[in-house]
């Protein structure tokens, strides 16, 4: 855990880190974050045009089951072998 306090002093504009936008394949795209003392970088995350949506009950993963390990690990070694999941 990391605990900030009142006195803590902020970055001087000249030590802050300010990533450039990044270059992306077609199916990712960037959030771009701005953070304190004028702070920036960017998260990759996958565009969900590019993206196949994969229910686990489709392997077996219901609410009601006891133990939905073994549909489960089904729907992650599905996942793994497909691109885009």
């Amino acid at each position: 855990m990391i605990l900030f306090s009142a006195e803590a002093a902020l970055p001087t504009q000249a030590n802050v880190l300010k990533e450039a936008q990044p270059e992306f394949v077609q199916a990712r795209t960037a959030d771009q974050i701005d953070g304190a003392a004028g702070a920036r970088f960017y998260i990759q995350r996958p565009d969900s045009d590019f993206l196949t949506e994969v229910n686990a009950a489709d392997f077996g993963v219901l609410p009601d089951n006891n133990d939905n390990t073994v549909a489960l690990q089904r729907a992650l070694d599905y996942c793994a072998q497909q691109e885009a999941t």
